[in-house]
């Protein structure tokens, strides 16, 4: 069954494509990305979400609540390890301050 994704980590090595299994839900929720940051060129919004510490890589999509919003411009996310080198956090931004759908899957 071919799911239509390609993900490698930097090395190049393939993680998820249509042979290998999908990934397992690992944390998703509904965020408001309300604190004001700033970029290099721009006021971002942002929202850190934390969950279940993991060693196993792992990957954050999300999609923009449009029952609230209609439309959005996303950034990101990125993602950060705690200092046994687990992956613990991912941080949502964006432009517009907007509800969002988060999904963190472990590969």
């Amino acid at each position: 069954m071919s799911y239509g994704i390609l993900i490698t980590n930097p090395e190049g090595k393939i993680l998820i494509d249509g042979e290998r299994r999908m990934p397992k839900l690992h944390h998703h929720g509904r965020y408001h990305l309300s604190t004001k940051g700033a970029s290099e060129s721009a006021v971002i919004y942002y929202c850190d979400v934390t969950f279940t510490p993991t060693s196993n890589p792992v990957f954050v999509t999300m999609a923009i609540d449009e029952s609230v919003h209609s439309s959005g411009k996303l950034r990101g996310p990125y993602v950060f390890r705690d200092a046994s080198n687990r992956f613990y956090k991912a941080r949502l931004e964006a432009y517009d301050q907007i509800y969002v759908f988060a999904w963190v899957y472990e590969i």
